[in-house]
């Protein structure tokens, strides 16, 4: 692939910082950003600005996701904002960063097809609809490149931002207002809630279940008596999953997280679990792993 002598510029330093463990980083050298990549203090000096500017703070956006989200097909949505910026910024194409997404990864994000679940919220004309959103991931993105705590903060869309400000991957990116701060947050449609609905996304708490056992007789015609667990009760039912999905309730659910980053709906059985848990809010989800037989209560929480 021939390459212009800036995008092979910018196509290597995104590839060296994103290489680079934070601790042998000049920007943790000078002291701006700590051994996680978060930052310490702002840059002053001029020095300060020659190894933490907007191109660092967009790279270690990226660098700090996969710290906490394994890259994939499942998770693109996750890195649009922060691609897409970087894109922006270094007016790198979608090709190139895909070649370097692949080298890294094994994973080229332009052979993805979009998902159902991609157009999420989106209308006919592929723009939200005006009103208040609630995000629900951790981390969100500012438009110059700083960030926020994410779960649970509330944007304003309008009908100055409810179109998409540009695509990565076929994945819309669109300009929203932060409701406490004022400022303009870059994410994916598929990263937020419409406010009216984030009180049917309560957060759960997850502990060891064990039902009380009910002695029953056998059908043995000895007339003998064998202790058997209910599958469900007056406030609880009982579903079975595979080890991947109980593994994934171990610290339970964050607030306005979506059950589908948990459960795959497309899977008859645990849709019925998402199913029950929004037909049945004072109830108790029980989850018992299919392979080990343990069982684990999925308990929503009225806090915030």
């Amino acid at each position: 692939m021939f390459l212009k002598t800036a995008d092979r510029f910018y196509a290597l330093r995104f590839l060296r910082l994103l290489t680079t463990n934070w601790e042998d980083t000049n920007a943790f050298k000078a002291g701006i950003i700590d051994k996680n990549g978060n930052k310490l203090r702002k840059p002053t000096s001029s020095d300060d600005k020659k190894v933490y500017n907007i191109f660092h703070k967009l790279v270690f956006n990226v660098k700090r996701l996969l710290n906490k989200i394994p890259f994939g097909k499942s998770k693109l949505a996750s890195y649009a904002a922060a691609l897409y910026m970087i894109k922006e910024e270094t007016n790198l194409s979608e090709d190139l960063l895909g070649c370097i997404i692949e080298e890294l990864f094994a994973f080229d994000p332009s052979d993805c097809c979009l998902l159902e679940s991609d157009s999420l919220l989106l209308n006919e004309a592929g723009n939200l609809d005006v009103g208040e959103y609630v995000f629900t991931e951790e981390t969100l993105f500012l438009q110059n490149g700083d960030s926020l705590p994410g779960h649970g903060r509330k944007l304003r869309c309008t009908l100055e931002n409810n179109s998409p400000v540009g695509s990565i991957y076929n994945l819309p990116v669109f300009n929203l207002q932060d409701i406490e701060t004022g400022q303009t947050v870059i994410l994916n449609n598929t990263q937020i809630i419409p406010e009216s609905l984030a009180e049917d996304m309560m957060g759960t708490a997850s502990v060891a279940f064990k039902p009380r056992p009910i002695l029953t007789k056998s059908k043995d015609g000895k007339g003998t008596y064998c202790l058997k667990y209910p599958h469900q009760g007056a406030n609880w039912k009982m579903f079975t999953v595979c080890s991947e999905t109980f593994r994934k309730f171990e610290t339970g659910r964050f607030k306005f997280e979506r059950w589908a980053k948990y459960l795959n709906l497309q899977d008859e059985a645990e849709k019925a679990v998402y199913d029950f848990a929004s037909a049945n809010r004072k109830k108790t989800v029980v989850l018992q792993c299919s392979e080990t037989g343990a069982l684990r209560a999925v308990r929503r929480l009225n806090r915030g």
